[in-house]
């Protein structure tokens, strides 16, 4: 996945792997899918606190 950020690959691969939708990995994250749609789509300034979330998740579940 060339010029995707790290963590949006990581999101991608998780989904993918897991057969989840954003919705699904808000839901399991306890993250609301306007932060996971947001990380995916670089868009906007995310909390730095809710994106350690976001990979401290996806670390604990790969």
């Amino acid at each position: 996945m060339d010029g995707v950020s790290p963590l949006v690959e990581k999101i991608i691969n998780f989904e993918k792997e897991h057969n989840m939708t954003d919705s699904d990995l808000a839901f399991a994250s306890h993250i609301s899918v306007e932060h996971i749609h947001a990380a995916k789509a670089g868009i906007g300034q995310i909390d730095p606190q809710i994106l350690n979330d976001i990979m401290k998740f996806l670390n604990e579940n790969e």
